[in-house]
């Protein structure tokens, strides 16, 4: 809990405080046991500074340490109008009002309130991150963003689907269709997932995207090899949360119940990822395989 800033608590007590007002509940913000000795709101001081690791500034020291240790590369610069910080849900609606194409943009380090986060699930499309190509209405299905697509993803789907169609279609340069026939009972997803382990072991794919109607014996068949990670996702930020946690190379989507716009966006989100293992969660699984 110590990355959690008083800015980002306070923001979120507004925000509850104002939805509790909106409901004719009376409510204050220097009340109950968060309320300082006269009664009033206490103030939150932030940090009184962020250690950089520059030690130049001390003559003792001096020929020791002279520059950051481990500073990270810059961060991409965001456009002038992307939201910055902690974004309450207010923000978020007021910037898609704004915005002309209704979609609002984050920094890359901006961060949203759990309203501002349910009003990005509840508007699919409506919501980016700086450096995402921008889709016209926020429509992915009707404008795809493949031109920052990571290398060439395969698909395979179970069944006929007008809305896979499209989004694949929409999409050729970078998906490459993976020739299975569909079989009934689990027969067709054993063969597509062991096709998907050649692909990606020969490097000829990034990863691959699989449209089925039962996605949960996809998605453990396929954690079944040690190559693959693969994840089931229903929605846009959904998935952008797996990929920060997993950063998979198999993307399982139930095509049956899956929103036009929200499955294009997921096919977008995923193709703009760089699947790649991360090593505290490698280090997880060896830990967990040595108990056995």
């Amino acid at each position: 809990m110590g990355d959690i800033s008083p800015e980002f608590v306070r923001k979120i007590a507004d925000e509850v405080l104002a939805a509790l007002r909106q409901r004719g509940v009376e409510a204050s913000s220097g009340g109950g046991a968060g309320a300082g000795a006269g009664g009033g709101p206490v103030e939150v001081h932030p940090p009184v500074g962020v250690c950089t690791g520059d030690y130049s500034k001390f003559p003792e020291l001096a020929g020791k340490v002279t520059s950051p240790v481990g500073t990270a590369a810059p961060a991409p610069a965001s456009p002038a109008h992307a939201l910055t910080g902690i974004v309450t849900a207010k923000q978020l609606q007021v910037a898609m009002d704004k915005a002309p194409d209704g979609v609002a943009v984050l920094a890359a380090g901006a961060r949203l309130t759990p309203l501002a986060n349910d009003l990005a699930r509840q508007k699919p499309g409506k919501v980016r991150r700086a450096g995402e190509a921008a889709v016209a209405g926020g429509n992915s299905a009707a404008n795809p963003s493949v031109g920052a697509a990571t290398g060439t993803w395969a698909w395979w789907v179970d069944d006929q689907c007008p809305v896979v169609g499209q989004a694949t279609a929409a999409r050729k340069e970078h998906l490459r269709y993976i020739a299975v026939n569909r079989s009934p009972g689990a027969a067709s997803a054993v063969e597509v997932v062991g096709r998907v382990a050649e692909l990606i072991k020969s490097r000829q794919v990034s990863g691959a995207i699989l449209f089925v109607s039962r996605p949960s014996r996809a998605v453990c068949l396929a954690n079944r090899s040690p190559l693959l990670r693969a994840v089931q996702a229903s929605h846009p930020q959904g998935l952008r949360d797996a990929i920060e946690d997993l950063s998979p190379n198999v993307l399982v989507i139930e095509h049956t119940r899956a929103k036009p716009e929200s499955l294009a966006e997921m096919v977008d989100v995923v193709m703009r990822s760089n699947p790649r293992p991360i090593a505290a969660v490698e280090r997880a699984l060896h830990e967990l395989h040595g108990r056995r």
